[in-house]
């Protein structure tokens, strides 16, 4: 009998050296991957977001300040915070379309809208989210990321008003050789 529990407190022991290592070595992965996080998140022009839905508190990367000219303490600010940032007349749309996502079944949330610069100013957004849930189902966090796409828009814009000015050069230019041609025969 006693080499049987000696046998069973050895089983044990290595069961839990066991289960130290695999934590250190799960530990250790979670650190890389927060350490790749967030060099992806300083190379990129979006500002990643994860929102604890329970708490209500967002913790929002580093490049806020650089995009949006935002300093928060602890990078952290709340869903009000976050609405505030939003034009008056795109709140309540954008606050129900949020809400509309967390409804069981949603995976995802994305939209468009204005938001507000720290300095007054306001940039065209996109943003687009993953939506986590508990074994119940319900929205327990929403991680994704926020662009500015205004200067995209404008260079768009850019493009589109050149091609209709040559557009209109073609036109112009085509109708004077059907001029000249029928001047020439006339």
């Amino acid at each position: 009998i006693l080499s049987a529990v000696n046998l069973f407190i050895k089983k044990d022991k290595l069961t839990a050296d066991n289960i130290v290592l695999a934590q250190d070595k799960s530990d250790a992965r979670l650190s890389e991957y927060s350490q790749w996080v967030k060099y992806i998140a300083k190379a990129s022009y979006d500002v990643m977001w994860d929102w604890d839905i329970v708490s209500g508190e967002i913790y929002v990367g580093d490049s806020i300040k650089e995009i949006f000219g935002y300093s928060l303490r602890n990078n952290t600010m709340n869903f009000t915070d976050f609405c505030n940032c939003l034009l008056p007349e795109e709140k309540d749309r954008v606050e129900r379309k949020i809400l509309k996502a967390l409804e069981p079944g949603s995976k995802v949330w994305d939209d468009a809208f204005m938001f507000k610069h720290r300095d007054g100013s306001v940039a065209s957004t996109t943003s687009r989210a993953g939506i986590v849930r508990d074994d119940a189902g319900k929205a327990i966090h929403m991680i994704g990321a926020i662009q500015d796409i205004s200067r995209l828009l404008e260079l768009e814009k850019n493009l589109e008003e050149q091609i209709i000015v040559h557009q209109e050069d073609s036109d112009k230019v085509m109708m004077a050789s059907k001029l000249s041609f029928d001047v020439i025969w006339g």
